[in-house]
């Protein structure tokens, strides 16, 4: 069996409120039995939340003994290698 390729129209629209949804033009295809199938378009939603970085987050682990000393004990820890 060969299928013969189908003109197929994609385009943009919203359904109005009474139900209705505008198409274009399609008097070339006047008694053309079609298939509708509708695809909801995702809305981006943007939120604006502000959140801490992962510093902010981990800061309450840090030691500040050791964050005071931290160049102190990187440069010690090079030169035992």
């Amino acid at each position: 069996m060969i299928l013969a390729p189908q003109p197929s129209l994609v385009f943009d629209t919203t359904i109005l409120e009474n139900g209705i949804i505008k198409i274009p033009e399609l008097n070339k295809w006047q008694n053309q039995e079609i298939h509708i199938v509708i695809v909801f378009k995702d809305k981006i939603q943007q939120k604006n939340v502000k959140s801490a970085s992962l510093a902010g987050r981990l800061n309450k682990y840090a030691n500040p003994e050791l964050i005071e000393r931290e160049s102190e004990i990187a440069w010690s820890n090079l030169k035992d290698e």
